[in-house]
């Protein structure tokens, strides 16, 4: 590489940009990878949310049910005479 004392050659600066097109080609790479990740990441967690949702909303209308029937039998078995 270059010294404190002599110039930069210019097979040395060839390849000191051939090395930086592909260091920036990696880390591109490595970008659109990451961002991938945190997509898919993000996806799935949406979805467990949303399957935790969904099973509170069935138990709270099961319970609701639950107590309509309840109360729907009291009420028949206090007409009865």
């Amino acid at each position: 590489m270059v010294n404190d004392h002599n110039l930069a050659t210019q097979s040395e600066i060839e390849k000191r940009d051939a090395l930086v097109k592909v260091l920036r080609e990696e880390f591109a790479s490595l970008k659109k990878k990451v961002t991938l990740d945190n997509y898919f990441s993000t996806k799935s967690e949406i979805q467990v949310f949303s399957n935790e949702i969904e099973k509170f909303v069935i138990k709270a209308s099961v319970k609701t049910l639950d107590s309509e029937c309840a109360a729907l039998a009291k009420c028949f078995t206090m007409q009865i005479p």
